[in-house]
């Protein structure tokens, strides 16, 4: 009968073991392997396989078996992640399952997964019950986001980022004091590296050119803290 194998992974055929009788095993319709007394061989390759049994000391020979037809069915593509705030997301909707430092996390298969420590992050996807090679890493640093103002809902992202690039800033735009609010980057030692106003929701903040930790400030028109996060630049 038939059977269906994922693409790269093996199948056990097997026959009845039997004293003093060896094996000649066939791949659509050609020997191969030779004379055997292995009554099982593992396969990899999609095809017709049968078998012929013959007597060690005599030399007669079975009739050939009726075959059994292998199939193999593609993996699926190598999924990716995207960061989405502080969280990962993966471009598949179904099948997802992540992984923290090649282990895999119980019960987080979610196409969103948000990390709650830092590490290296990879993401398999089944479909057809045929698994995935895994994605790239993406190394997430967990960082820290403190609303003082708990409905101002600061999201920050890409984080961590690349340094001379950019990442977004969206919060709750809806509260009124928020107009005219500063948006302030510093290094860690105080030094203002940008300042700009939010004009615009989501904000695209420019990065600096080198890498290290930073520290975004959100501070209202009178100069009162309104939200702080903690930014990785690579």
């Amino acid at each position: 009968g038939p059977t269906t194998i994922c693409q790269g992974k093996s199948v056990e055929l097997k026959t009845n073991a039997i004293s003093g009788i060896l094996f000649q095993w066939i791949f659509n319709g050609n020997s191969f392997q030779g004379l055997t007394s292995q009554s099982a061989i593992n396969i990899s390759q999609a095809g017709n396989y049968s078998v012929i049994a013959q007597n060690q000391v005599t030399g007669c020979r079975s009739v050939v078996s009726a075959p059994i037809t292998v199939t193999t069915t593609p993996l699926p593509a190598k999924p990716t992640i995207t960061p989405d705030g502080n969280s990962l997301l993966s471009n598949k909707t179904a099948g997802n399952q992540w992984f923290l430092n090649e282990n895999v996390i119980s019960g987080a298969t979610a196409q969103k997964y948000t990390p709650t420590v830092s590490g290296a992050y990879t993401l398999t996807v089944t479909e057809n019950t045929c698994e995935s090679l895994p994605s790239n890493v993406y190394n997430f640093v967990v960082t820290s986001i403190t609303n003082f103002i708990p409905e101002m809902n600061l999201r920050v992202y890409p984080n961590p980022a690349w340094n001379g690039e950019a990442v977004y800033l969206s919060w709750n735009s809806n509260l009124s004091f928020t107009k005219n609010s500063k948006v302030y980057l510093l290094d860690l030692s105080g030094r203002i590296i940008s300042e700009n106003i939010l004009r615009s929701n989501p904000i695209q903040l420019k990065l600096p050119r080198s890498s290290g930790n930073y520290v975004i400030l959100i501070r209202s028109e009178e100069g009162k803290l309104i939200a702080s996060s903690k930014i990785l630049i690579q």
